[in-house]
C-alpha cells in the first residue's frame, strides 16, 4: 500500500491498525484521512476514550453548529441527567432573557407554582405592586390579604386601603360602616 501511493498518511494508518487491530482506531484516522477536519477526529477520539453516546452526541451538537451555548446546554444535561435543566437552558438560548432563566431557576429550586407564578406575572407586567401582591398572598396564604392589595392596586386610593386594613384587623362591620361612609361621603 505505501509502495503504490508513497502517502505518508496511508502508510500511518496501516500501521495504526497492524499494531492495534482496532477497528475504531483505524476508522477514525481513515475519517481524518479523508475529510482532514480536525473537529472529526476530535469527535472520534473522545468517543474512543469513553465509548459514550452521550460524549458522542454532544460533540456532534457541537460540530454541527459551534454554538458555545448547545455545548454548555448539553454539558449540564450530561452532568445532571436532569431535563428540567435541559429545558431551563434551551428557554434562556431561545429567548436570551434574563429574567426567564431567573424564573426557571425559582421553580427548579423550590417547585413551587406559586412562586413561578408570581414571576411570571412580574415578567408580564414588570410592576412591583403586582409582585408586592403576590409575595404578600404566598406568604400569608390569606384571600383577604390579597383582596386588600388587589383593591390597592387598582383604585390607588390610601382610603381604600386604610378602611379594608382596619376592618381586616378588627372583624367589625361597624368599623367597616363608618369608613365606608366617610370614605363615600369624605365630610367630616
Amino acid at each position: 500500500m505505501f509502495y503504490m501511493a508513497e502517502d505518508i498518511k496511508t502508510m500511518t494508518l496501516l500501521v495504526l491498525f497492524y499494531i492495534t487491530d482496532a477497528i475504531w482506531t483505524v476508522t477514525m484516522f481513515a475519517t481524518c484521512y479523508m475529510t482532514e477536519d480536525k473537529n472529526t477526529l476530535t469527535l472520534f477520539v473522545m468517543f474512543y476514550l469513553t465509548e459514550n453516546i452521550k460524549t458522542l452526541i454532544k460533540f456532534v451538537m457541537f460540530y454541527l453548529t459551534e454554538d458555545i451555548k448547545i455545548l454548555i446546554m448539553f454539558v449540564m444535561l450530561y452532568m445532571t441527567e436532569d431535563i428540567k435543566i435541559l429545558i431551563m437552558f434551551v428557554m434562556l438560548y431561545m429567548t436570551e432573557d434574563i429574567k426567564i432563566l431567573i424564573m426557571f431557576v425559582m421553580l427548579y429550586m423550590t417547585e413551587d407554582i406559586k412562586t413561578m407564578t408570581m414571576f411570571v406575572m412580574f415578567y408580564m407586567t414588570e410592576d412591583i405592586k403586582t409582585m408586592a401582591m403576590f409575595v404578600m398572598v404566598y406568604m400569608t396564604e390569606d384571600i383577604k390579604t390579597s383582596t386588600l392589595f388587589v383593591l390597592f392596586y387598582f383604585t390607588d386610593a390610601t382610603w381604600t386601603v386604610t378602611m379594608f386594613g382596619i376592618f381586616y384587623m378588627t372583624g367589625d362591620k361597624n368599623t367597616l360602616s363608618l369608613f365606608v361612609m366617610f370614605s363615600l361621603t369624605k365630610n367630616i
